[in-house]
């Protein structure tokens, strides 16, 4: 995948517009996609700002909820992700989908392998 463009090119691409020229024609000025220009524009005249909105930061919505989601495996080894998703809405008032919380024990580290000695 193929890096972002730079904020001083998109500020060109603004600027180019601001003085006159189409989003069009400042795409093809600056050698950018007309699409990419457009979208630029357009977000510069919602925004004012030619970025996307900052990224979401490091984490999980639910580390907040560890020590609740720890207590839930501990009561119920078993649990399933939709149960926990579940429980997580009805008493903490979080929605999350059930691959959310697969994904937060994937980097907790924790497993759901089958063990045929509980069995």
């Amino acid at each position: 995948m193929s890096a972002g463009y730079d904020r001083t090119l998109r500020d060109r691409v603004i600027k180019s517009v601001l003085e006159g020229a189409s989003a069009r024609g400042a795409g093809e000025r600056f050698d950018v996609g007309v699409a990419t220009a457009i979208r630029w524009v357009r977000r510069w005249r919602e925004t004012g700002s030619p970025m996307g909105p900052p990224r979401r930061p490091k984490g999980s919505v639910l580390d907040p909820h560890r020590d609740f989601i720890r207590c839930l495996r501990e009561e119920t080894p078993e649990i399933s992700c939709q149960a926990i998703a579940d429980r997580l809405a009805e008493e903490r008032g979080l929605r999350v989908h059930e691959t959310t919380v697969w994904y937060f024990f994937k980097r907790e580290g924790i497993t759901f392998k089958k063990n045929p000695v509980r069995d």
